[in-house]
């Protein structure tokens, strides 16, 4: 006997009716758990000892680098106020927002080296009595050193020393040359050394650096550099003999140095300097700069750096050499040796034709003048 169809699902679905077809509703969709928010900072619920560590070591570090700071900006103000106060020299301690404070600094320093001129001791012998007779006289940083200079670093900075160790610490700017000529906006930096040897003594002494080629420049771009080690300084030239020597023998470093204090010895030294990026982010307000962004001339030179670019004119014009005197006090004038004597009648002058090396720094005058009036003609406003 044969069995009958079953009917099919469509079938007995179709012939439901409609009512007891919407009584029995789908089944919800399945839905993903929502994760929980995680608050980093709060522990993990499941870490181990290592990640403990790191999570307290960087919490730690954190908390004690703002103590630090903290610490050093009390401490710096307290011994910058001393040293400008009562000790009579330039601030040497980094501490926070001091960038408008190390600008002007760097310009009073400039003018020291260019203006006032550093002391020197020289021996000259009298023609009558034959004695040793010494006298100080008063040095100055040439212009012609100035103009083709590459960059210049000015700092301050106190040394001292028990042996056999010692060190230094203090605060300053670096300025480079654009391709058009005129000056980048300064850059914060530290200078800082640990010295080693038969030394002894406290003294304050401020520092000019000549940077003479690109390269010296382009060293400063890192973090960190250090002198006398990666780069070879000497001590500057004086005199209107310093172009000459530029041209004849151009070091990449020039030295201009000059101290208040007693420090003596013998030591192993090479100055590190270091770059102050938290101070350059507060500066120019740019997260992140580096100090080769600032040199290159990618940042806004600050209203506040208009002194320190303005004695930086003066000593490449001359003006800065000339404010008290003659330009090179220091030189003294040569004797007469022909021993003849001119007769002149009253009202006549003697005029000599000027000699090729008074023509070529009158030519090397005016050719920089053209070239600096072009440059400010074609400068933006700051």
């Amino acid at each position: 006997m044969d069995t009958p169809p079953s009917p099919s699902l469509s079938a007995t679905s179709s012939s439901r009716p409609s009512s007891l077809r919407s009584a029995h509703p789908p089944p919800p969709k399945r839905l993903v758990p929502a994760r929980k928010p995680v608050d980093h900072s709060l522990p993990p619920e499941k870490e181990s000892w290592g990640q403990w560590w790191k999570r307290k070591g960087n919490s730690w570090g954190t908390t004690a680098a703002v103590k630090g700071i903290a610490i050093s900006d009390t401490v710096g103000g307290r011994v910058n106020g001393i040293a400008t106060g009562y000790l009579g020299v330039e601030r040497f301690w980094p501490t926070s927002n001091d960038g408008p404070e190390e600008m002007a600094k760097a310009a009073r320093i400039l003018r020291a080296f260019t203006e006032e001129g550093v002391g020197a001791t020289v021996e000259k012998k009298d023609e009558k009595t034959g004695a040793k007779i010494h006298h100080k006289i008063m040095r100055k940083i040439p212009k012609s050193v100035i103009r083709q200079a590459k960059g210049l670093i000015i700092f301050s900075s106190m040394r001292n020393g028990i042996m056999p160790f010692g060190g230094a610490g203090g605060s300053g700017v670096i300025v480079a040359r654009l391709e058009d000529g005129s000056w980048s906006a300064p850059s914060m930096i530290s200078p800082n050394n640990l010295t080693v040897g038969l030394l002894g003594g406290v003294d304050f002494f401020q520092c000019v650096l000549i940077l003479n080629t690109q390269e010296a420049v382009d060293s400063f771009a890192s973090h960190k550099i250090t002198i006398g080690t990666e780069i070879a300084v000497v001590a500057g030239p004086y005199g209107q003999g310093a172009s000459a020597e530029m041209g004849k023998d151009r070091q990449p470093v020039y030295s201009y140095t000059r101290s208040k204090g007693f420090y003596a010895g013998v030591e192993l030294v090479g100055q590190a300097f270091l770059c102050r990026w938290d101070e350059n982010e507060r500066l120019y307000f740019w997260p992140g700069v580096t100090q080769k962004d600032i040199l290159s001339g990618r940042t806004r030179t600050p209203r506040e750096a208009e002194v320190l670019l303005e004695a930086i004119e003066a000593a490449e014009s001359g003006e800065a050499q000339k404010a008290h005197g003659a330009e090179n006090e220091f030189e003294e004038l040569m004797p007469w040796e022909d021993g003849s004597v001119i007769d002149l009648n009253e009202g006549e002058t003697l005029r000599l034709p000027p000699t090729p090396d008074q023509l070529s720094r009158e030519e090397e005058e005016e050719e920089w003048k053209r070239l600096k009036e072009e440059r400010d003609s074609k400068r933006f406003l700051r």
